[in-house]
């Protein structure tokens, strides 16, 4: 047995010491479940596909389909992936924490530059959906708490980013504005527009988790009754072609843009408001430091983190088979918003979930290895 030592290297050490430490977290999460046998491992597996999936390339396909509030459905989309995929592993945290990672993963692989809120995200769903889904084991109270809780993150997130970015000055701007506003239309108040415009916005996001939480938990039961039928009507529908899953998309403002008309709006209102003039100095020296310090330093350094803590995952065979089954997947999502179309009486979205709900739990095909 070879004994290493690090005498009189404390970079070497610390560097050994991270080694084992992310290696040994990867392989806790991320090995196959060998001492469980799990009775549905092709759901799961596909389950975890689609979850994939709609966080590498769904929002660009809702944009292709000009579904209004993109980033809303996807959102709920991925809750409602969690709590069916709780269903089918009888509420295993362990599955959870397991298929959390090989998403991250793969979002990593595919989307190496998405943000990194965009990660913590998915992370924060993922362990979650296993704390409460697997402590409150096949209650709806669960199914909707976990909803309501993850969906008043994703909106929180939002706020908090903007304030690390902005500062307080966002917030004073938007109410010094407003309160210009209403009293050019004879209005006076004493609140903050800032704090109102919030709280409406995370409670619109509470309902929403409510809502998808409470579908979710009921989903399962009701796609085992249409399956057969949309089954026979999926198998019946046009082939699609890869030509036919070009996108056109649409010109999208970059986030640089986005930040550098924020911070006019900020300059602007700060200069013409004679008691805040000074401020507008301080906006724009403040956000700079924000933006060096969020791209220089938080960035890599979480990069760096998310890099070594899924380093063990690339040998994992899941991960290509499910990378190289993400064109299929957006196939049958083009398609089953296509047979969504054909009912009228119904709600074309909630028609497109069910059908490709059933196609990835249902559609007979070469079964992957248990998950």
């Amino acid at each position: 047995m070879h004994h290493f030592t690090y005498a009189g290297n404390s970079k070497a050490q610390a560097s050994f010491f991270w080694d084992c430490f992310f290696i040994n977290v990867s392989l806790i999460l991320g090995a196959k479940m060998q001492t469980q046998t799990v009775k549905h491992s092709k759901p799961l597996f596909q389950l975890t596909a689609l979850w994939a999936f709609s966080e590498s390339g769904l929002g660009g396909l809702m944009h292709a389909f000009k579904i209004p509030l993109t980033g809303f459905f996807v959102g709920g989309f991925a809750i409602m992936i969690l709590i069916i995929f709780a269903n089918y592993s009888k509420c295993n945290a362990r599955l959870i924490l397991q298929s959390t990672l090989m998403v991250l993963s793969i979002k990593f692989a595919v989307s190496p530059h998405s943000p990194i809120p965009a990660y913590l995200a998915v992370g924060f769903q993922g362990l979650l959906a296993a704390l409460i889904l697997g402590v409150l084991k096949g209650k709806q109270t669960g199914a909707m708490l976990f909803g309501f809780i993850a969906l008043i993150e994703s909106a929180l997130q939002k706020f908090l980013l903007t304030t690390l970015l902005f500062g307080k000055s966002i917030w004073e701007a938007l109410d010094i504005f407003a309160a210009g506003l209403l009293k050019e239309f004879g209005f006076n108040h004493d609140f903050s527009f800032s704090t109102i415009f919030i709280i409406c916005y995370c409670l619109i996001y509470a309902v929403w988790g409510l809502l998808v939480g409470w579908w979710a938990w009921r989903l399962p039961a009701k796609l085992e009754l249409i399956a057969p039928s949309i089954l026979e009507m999926y198998n019946s529908a046009p082939v699609i072609s890869s030509d036919n899953l070009k996108q056109r998309h649409k010109k999208k403002l970059s986030r640089t843009t986005i930040n550098l008309a924020v911070l006019l709006f900020i300059v602007l209102v700060f200069w013409f408001t004679p008691l805040y003039a000074n401020k507008a100095v301080y906006a724009i020296s403040r956000t700079i430091a924000a933006i060096m310090f969020i791209y220089l330093l938080l960035v890599p350094c979480s990069k760096w983190l998310l890099s070594r803590l899924l380093k063990n995952q690339d040998k994992n065979p899941q991960l290509r088979l499910i990378i190289e089954q993400l064109p299929q997947i957006k196939m049958r999502a083009k398609t089953a918003w296509n047979l969504a179309g054909n009912f009228k009486n119904k709600n074309r979205i909630f028609s497109f979930i069910s059908i490709l709900m059933v196609v990835t739990l249902y559609e007979k095909e070469s079964e992957p290895e248990s998950l």
